[in-house]
């Protein structure tokens, strides 16, 4: 591989390229039946290298900088991004059988969830699937929510 970018694995086990500026370009990641798929970054044509499937995630990386340096791709047809939602909803997920509760507000997908010791917090997802570290820690979920809506909101 190319020695102008640099691969990093992130916490969803995805690898994301970083170029000479320090700048996230593309994700290859393992979708739900285990094949690796390419997205290139701030792509005006398309985000998801449309054919892209691979085996094994180097091969995948191996495309994505090829790409990257100009090689030729179809891009998959662009996705509608998730809107933002304007309410917390709660969610399917349990956290020490006390609900967990989401929201998406410019762009941020946030989740607000109870700690052990009782007390709530939030938590921050961003486009390449990296998580925040715990924000806070409230005595209700309700003032985590506002802590988040305050920040982002």
């Amino acid at each position: 591989m190319t020695s102008s970018y640099n691969w990093h694995e992130n916490s969803k086990g995805n690898f994301v390229c970083i170029d000479g500026y320090e700048e996230a370009v593309a994700t290859v990641f393992c979708n739900a039946v285990g094949v690796w798929q390419i997205a290139i970054n701030n792509n005006p044509r398309g985000t998801f290298v449309d054919g892209a499937a691979y085996d094994i995630h180097e091969e995948a990386m191996e495309r994505a900088e090829s790409i990257l340096d100009g090689a030729h791709c179809e891009f998959a047809l662009p996705t509608t991004p998730r809107p933002d939602t304007t309410d917390w909803k709660e969610q399917r997920k349990k956290v020490l059988g006390r609900p967990t509760y989401g929201r998406r507000s410019r762009g941020i997908s946030a989740s607000v969830r109870v700690a052990s010791s009782g007390k709530w917090f939030f938590l921050t997802y961003d486009k390449s699937g990296d998580t925040s570290k715990p924000n806070g820690w409230f005595e209700t979920a309700q003032m985590a929510m506002a802590a988040f809506d305050q920040r982002y909101g």
